[in-house]
């Protein structure tokens, strides 16, 4: 039996569920997840587990990692493949006391996001010291290392080599028809899918935009009550559609009545600054969806993405004209925004899209479990 486990992820999350676990089962395994909260107990003959603990991330750090050990102690699994940083150590006594195979998936830099945290000085050493620990005792007797970019790689071959890189590109889409009445009509629509952070930037952009053009800005993801009261502050509710968390096939549809979709995340240390990172999914979804993009101007993305296909635009992530400039040119440049939009889904059918590298974590796998 194959167990993946998670104190944070949702149940249906794209990554653990329905790429990986997915391709799993379809490859013959037996395969249950370890999640917080779910809805159903059993879903594409993946088997659920429901840890029934909150939000706080002190419960999950905690209490979950308990919860998750004595679960997966009960299961006896052959692999026991781990998605968060808080159940490492709990992943390692599992591996002493029943000797499982242990995967640890690294979807982010987790070093970079406690830099990039609130904290003071003293406790940020603190706890990178403590991660570091923890990763010098457990990381070299696990079996496999997963990570979302070769930038994440080759931090992690410090403590262990045996890694494999899976990046975070969604599936192919199965495209619905769609009416083009909304882009029939005088106004020109940004998408952004994802968990709203810091958009001061962007909404300071919308402000300027408005003035010359009817213009609207959708959001599919996680806001806060105080983003809402933000947008309502600088008077852009006219201009700001909330959509709330949307299915896959509610995004799909909601990009068919969009011009482009948008990206901007800022330099930081979880991201390697201005080199950036390919572990983020949404421009690989608005991609899929045949949109033009306008993105932060990483490296990697522009390397990898916008000068290899030519599919969208680059902007610094604090630059309000730059950022009306590139809405301006889509939409007075109708013809080149297309063709950034055919590009774009050329670029994801070709490169981008999971079922290209589905392969390489069976192949993984196939190994592990020869051991």
């Amino acid at each position: 039996m194959i167990v993946h486990a998670s104190t944070t992820h949702r149940q249906f999350d794209n990554r653990i569920y329905k790429n990986e676990c997915l391709s799993l089962v379809k490859q013959g395994y037996k395969v249950s997840i370890i999640v917080p909260r779910a809805d159903v107990d059993i879903e594409n003959n993946v088997k659920f587990h429901q840890l029934n603990i909150g939000t706080t991330p002190w419960i999950r750090a905690s209490v979950g990692v308990f919860l998750v050990f004595f679960k997966a102690l009960q299961l006896r699994p052959t692999v026991l493949h781990i998605h968060d940083p808080e159940l490492l150590l709990a992943a390692f006594l599992l591996k002493l006391a029943t000797g499982c195979r242990i995967v640890y998936d690294a979807h982010e830099n987790y070093g970079g996001m406690i830099r990039d945290a609130s904290l003071s000085n003293y406790v940020k050493e603190l706890l990178i010291g403590t991660l570091d620990m923890i990763y010098r005792i457990a990381l070299p007797k696990f079996d496999l290392i997963v990570t979302v970019c070769p930038s994440m790689a080759e931090r992690y071959k410090t403590y262990n080599d045996k890694i494999l890189v899976l990046q975070n590109y969604p599936r192919m889409y199965v495209s619905k028809e769609a009416s083009n009445e909304a882009l029939q009509n005088n106004k020109f629509k940004i998408l952004y899918s994802g968990t709203v952070i810091s958009q001061s930037i962007i909404l300071n952009a919308l402000l300027v935009l408005r003035e010359s053009v009817d213009i609207e800005y959708h959001i599919a993801g996680y806001y806060s009550d105080d983003f809402v009261k933000m947008v309502r502050e600088k008077g852009l509710e006219h201009n700001v559609v909330f959509h709330g968390l949307l299915t896959r096939d509610e995004l799909e549809l909601l990009s068919k009545s969009c011009h482009c979709g948008i990206q901007l995340l800022e330099y930081n240390h979880n991201v390697g600054w201005d080199t950036g990172t390919m572990g983020n999914t949404k421009v690989f979804d608005y991609l899929g969806f045949g949109l033009p993009i306008i993105v932060t101007d990483f490296k990697i993305w522009q390397e990898n993405i916008l000068n290899k296909y030519e599919c969208g635009i680059a902007v610094r992530p604090d630059g309000v004209n730059e950022l009306v400039d590139a809405v301006t040119f889509y939409i007075t440049h109708e013809t080149i925004r297309e063709t950034h939009a055919s590009n774009a889904l050329k670029a994801f059918e070709r490169e981008f899209n999971y079922e290209l590298i589905e392969q390489n974590l069976l192949n993984a796998y196939t190994l592990l479990l020869k051991k």
